[in-house]
């Protein structure tokens, strides 16, 4: 499995040509399998898309949102620590459409490897699976261009089955001061009254009934998690048959969801961000990430 992106051209203030995450019929059966894809509905919402733009995403989990991602913009990676899962991504999208990095966003020295390297980055429901978390904003905060963005969304909660939460405001933000990014900005992230009742209603209640009935249900382990290590990823085979009306469910749910007008809101956040799901957009010194 190759590790190296390719030589991308940096994006010019010429060149931001508006792109969209776009939905076509044929994702009901060639998309990679998924869960109701709240996720994408943060991209759609939060992130603005250009065709010219250098994007990562970092833990790209089934790769659902990366299926529309690569063909929203030219230049699209993904680093994925899991080699299985990596490999079955690059199976899926071949012929290529996106870089693959089979790497460990905690490990040190990778930022320096693809220092400079995109214009964006998504983080989305990753940091708090993360052991070392100093080491992974640091790692991304050099991959990024300088003034490039990064979007970072994750459930800041002590719950006992993830390693990274904090605190204080203070405690988070000497973190990201100490990666090297020059400015972020903090919101709460929560579900419209309309959406929640919808998700509530049609993704949640059904789900606590299938699990009720899965006698021998998998629980999410209690240490830093990949997705080679979820449910999902070793159980999802046996929902391959029924891809195109379960994601016709999910599609219709989240077309009903959106009849409410936006589903998230975002609330920016003072210094309370203990036990909030967060979403955080972090910029990158321009004139590159001293350390």
């Amino acid at each position: 499995m190759s590790d190296v992106v390719q030589s991308l051209p940096s994006q010019s203030a010429t060149q931001r040509t508006p792109a969209r995450l776009g939905w076509r019929a044929s994702d009901l059966w060639r998309a990679p399998l998924t869960d109701l894809p709240v996720r994408d509905e943060l991209i759609r919402q939060f992130v603005p898309l250009f065709r010219e733009m250098r994007l990562l995403e970092a833990g790209p989990g089934s790769g659902f949102a990366a299926w529309r991602l690569a063909r929203a913009v030219e230049n699209f990676a993904v680093i994925e620590v899991s080699a299985a899962n990596a490999a079955a991504l690059a199976r899926r999208f071949l012929p290529a459409r996106l870089s693959m990095i089979n790497e460990d966003l905690c490990r040190d020295g990778l930022g320096l490897r693809f220092a400079a390297s995109f214009d964006a980055i998504l983080c989305i429901e990753v940091l708090e699976f993360l052991g070392d978390p100093m080491q992974a904003l640091t790692n991304l905060a050099l991959m990024l261009s300088p003034g490039g963005t990064l979007y970072l969304n994750f459930p800041n909660y002590s719950t006992g089955l993830w390693p990274t939460y904090y605190r204080t405001r203070a405690e988070f933000d000497g973190q990201m001061r100490g990666a090297g990014f020059a400015s972020w900005e903090i919101f709460e992230l929560r579900l419209s009254p309309w959406a929640q009742f919808v998700y509530r209603t049609l993704h949640e209640f059904p789900l606590a009934v299938y699990r009720r009935r899965e006698s021998h249900r998998s629980r999410r382990p209690n240490a830093p998690q990949n997705y080679e290590q979820t449910w999902a990823f070793h159980h999802g085979g046996r929902f391959e048959r029924i891809k195109l009306p379960l994601h016709l469910y999910w599609a219709s749910v989240m077309l009903l969801m959106r009849l409410g007008g936006d589903v998230f809101q975002r609330v920016k956040c003072d210094d309370e961000i203990f036990n909030r799901n967060l979403f955080v957009v972090a910029t990158a010194a321009k004139d590159g990430n001293a350390q």
